[in-house]
């Protein structure tokens, strides 16, 4: 669905992540959500203070037990 979604700002918002250190970064489904996977905190962090300073709203998650566990939400 990525590449047929029409969603304009996906290929901008990747790139930043995975410029920011990102392991790998996908859209899910048909738009709702770009996403990186992130080594460590530290470059995730980064990367959201980047996406926010465009005004986007963004999760930093970790894993825990059972799914995963906000860290910081920012817009």
């Amino acid at each position: 669905m990525e590449e047929c979604s029409g969603a304009k700002e996906t290929p901008a918002i990747k790139r930043l992540l995975d410029d920011n250190g990102a392991l790998a970064s996908l859209m899910t489904g048909s738009g709702a959500v770009v996403f990186g996977i992130f080594e460590a905190e530290g470059p995730a962090r980064a990367a959201a203070g980047a996406l926010q300073a465009e005004g986007r709203q963004t999760y930093t998650l970790r894993p825990d037990r059972g799914g995963a566990r906000v860290v910081r939400a920012g817009r």
